[in-house]
């Protein structure tokens, strides 16, 4: 009996350890809250370009950095990224477009995490594509 209860034991720390070790962060860039998910504006009046960053994980991300790359210029920004808890959003500071980036419209990127700060269960997921319409 005594060999049984070790047993058990046992399996269940594994089985906890195994589900601990899976937890992990997600960071996502999306479109601010009441736009479309498939939607590529990140856009705040055509002055200052907005993202949103979601945790989309099952544990909480430590502060990280988020890059925004504008087109033609493609000067990166880097914009500090507070911890995000798992499943939470945030909505990083308006980033002024530079000028000359209207030709006729303004094109640009984010990269979260860019800088591999946080442990994430996928990073494939960290880029997105904007465009301001001019």
């Amino acid at each position: 009996m005594r060999n049984q209860a070790k047993t058990l034991l046992n399996f269940f720390a594994f089985i906890g350890a195994m589900t601990l070790s899976g937890c992990s962060a997600d960071l996502v860039a999306v479109p601010p809250a009441g736009l479309p998910d498939n939607t590529t504006s990140f856009c705040r009046d055509n002055n200052a370009a907005v993202v949103t960053v979601k945790n989309g994980g099952d544990a909480n991300a430590p502060p990280s950095v988020t890059t925004v790359k504008f087109f033609p210029q493609g000067v990166p920004i880097d914009v500090a990224t507070p911890a995000i808890d798992a499943g939470s959003f945030v909505d990083l500071v308006p980033i002024p477009i530079p000028a000359g980036c209207f030709d006729p419209d303004c094109d640009f990127s984010f990269a979260v995490d860019s800088h591999n700060q946080v442990k994430e269960y996928k990073e494939d997921n960290n880029t997105a594509q904007g465009i301001c319409i001019g």
